[in-house]
């Protein structure tokens, strides 16, 4: 005699859907909200700081013409710390350093944000930045191609009258701004000269 028994299985996904539909209303409210949370970090920590690595420098280079780069930029979504690492932009040649800085830091206050509907940070420490000036003839600077760059691809004022610009939707408080160890070389091709005003510090706070 031979009996034929047939089992039907319950697929895995539908078995997890009917476990967590069974759940008391709290814990499915829980398991949501974790779930969001987890995904502003993922999106937030990894994605923004990758596509903003790969994005900002050639807008730099875009808005300027002159070559620039950003070794990384990381982002904690747990603490709200922005690390931004040797960002540099060269001179009309590669090889020379125009301005740049070895670190800039920034940590955003979350609840003042939401509070006052504004972006608050409450430090930005700009770390070993470097600023290059140089007048090469009477009325030529370093910067004179960057300025002559920006005005030849500036958008064509419309005949038709615009309406205002109102800046940004949005307010930005910065409570204390700190410079360390900044360098500015000042050189001038006329008069054969050059100053170097090293180990600069500065901090302001609102």
């Amino acid at each position: 005699k031979i009996v034929l028994c047939f089992f039907s299985q319950e697929h895995p996904m539908a078995s997890l859907y009917s476990h967590f539909s069974q759940r008391p209303l709290y814990q499915k409210s829980l398991f949501i909200a974790l779930c969001c949370y987890a995904l502003f970090c993922l999106v937030i920590g990894v994605f923004a700081p990758y596509i903003a690595l790969k994005k900002l420098p050639e807008q730099l280079t875009k808005q300027t013409g002159r070559e620039s780069q950003i070794a990384d930029i990381s982002f904690n979504p747990f603490t709200f710390e922005l690390v931004v690492e040797r960002l540099l932009m060269a001179e009309k040649d590669p090889q020379d350093t125009f301005v740049g800085f070895e670190k800039l830091y920034a940590n955003l206050s979350p609840w003042e944000s939401l509070l006052n509907l504004d972006v608050s940070l409450q430090t930005i420490i700009v770390s070993k930045p470097t600023i290059n000036l140089t007048r090469i003839t009477q009325q030529e600077f370093n910067f004179s191609d960057i300025l002559a760059y920006i005005e030849k691809n500036a958008t064509p004022q419309s005949p038709t009258p615009q309406p205002e610009q109102t800046g940004l939707p949005f307010g930005i408080r910065i409570d204390k701004i700190t410079i360390e160890q900044g360098a500015i070389s000042v050189s001038d091709a006329v008069s054969n000269s050059h100053i170097v005003y090293p180990s600069i510090n500065l901090e302001f706070n609102q």
